[in-house]
């Protein structure tokens, strides 16, 4: 059983992650991308109920992408810049339930908007755009309980046997935009020994009982009436501390594929707690 100790831990926590993202259509790749983020975990504050954790976000840089997507992903980057620095409420868990700071979030998202955005509120295209940020910057624990990255590094291991442990998480369909899918997840060790717990879990999307409608109203026609397949699948690895109760470590790959592979969206994930550096800076 994993419980989060912060004696003896110095702040700030350094975390890289490392993200690629393909999206490919009847085996041609028509985008992808690779991002280099950096997270500092600036200080975490915990009780019986619940646990405080404040991230801020250093370097978020596309390192690899599509030449033509250019503007678009450096308009799509601006988005992140409310979410920059973040104050999450976790319950005993380890799940987020509450953005503490969600006053100053949304006040940044309003200054970028007037700041960045403003020419563009009349244009048809990138109004639903903003209208969305306004929601998720307005309600921001929304947009985290299904944004992959939190998902993944928020796991509910903490304070509850995690053998065989199942849970219900929600991410967005990369190939039905605007949809979510439930996933059903099973959790299992691998190993628990030497200081360190090894994790590692399977999850599968339940399609949603209009997806098939979408599918023939929308790509049939392009796959040469394929029949409609759709998979969603995650995996993950994980290694935590299992003294002080961190993550050392995440590997992880979401799959959706539709049609028997026509139409496939991947996305890898790779976290690691930079423990080295933190130790190197905090002896000059």
């Amino acid at each position: 059983m994993l419980s989060l100790k912060t004696q003896g831990l110095f702040f700030p926590l350094a975390y890289k992650i490392f993200q690629k993202t393909s999206f490919s259509v009847n085996g041609s790749v028509i985008n992808e991308t690779e991002t280099e983020i950096e997270w500092d975990i600036e200080d975490i504050s915990s009780s019986d109920d619940e646990t405080i954790i404040h991230i801020k976000t250093g370097v978020h840089n596309i390192i690899k992408y599509n030449p033509q997507y250019r503007q678009l992903i450096e308009f799509m980057c601006m988005f992140n810049i409310p979410i920059s620095d973040l104050v999450l409420v976790l319950n005993k868990t380890g799940i987020p339930v509450k953005v503490k700071n969600q006053e100053e979030i949304y006040n940044r998202w309003k200054s970028l908007r007037l700041e960045c955005f403003s020419q563009l509120e009349n244009d048809e295209t990138v109004r639903p755009i903003l209208d969305a940020a306004e929601n998720d910057f307005n309600n921001t624990i929304s947009l985290i309980k299904k944004t992959p990255l939190y998902v993944l590094f928020f796991s509910d291991v903490y304070g509850q046997e995690v053998i065989n442990n199942s849970s219900l998480f929600t991410l967005p369909s990369q190939v039905f935009t605007g949809k979510d899918v439930t996933f059903k997840s099973s959790r299992q060790i691998k190993d628990n020994k030497d200081g360190h717990l090894k994790l590692s879990i399977d999850a599968e999307g339940v399609p949603n009982e209009d997806f098939r409608k979408l599918y023939n109203d929308k790509f049939k026609h392009l796959f040469q009436d394929t029949s409609y397949l759709y998979k969603n699948k995650l995996r993950a690895s994980y290694s935590y501390d299992s003294k002080q109760g961190i993550i050392e470590s995440c590997q992880a790959e979401l799959v959706e594929n539709l049609a028997n592979n026509k139409m496939c969206s991947k996305q890898e994930f790779e976290f690691k707690f930079i423990k080295e550096e933190i130790k190197v800076w905090r002896n000059y």
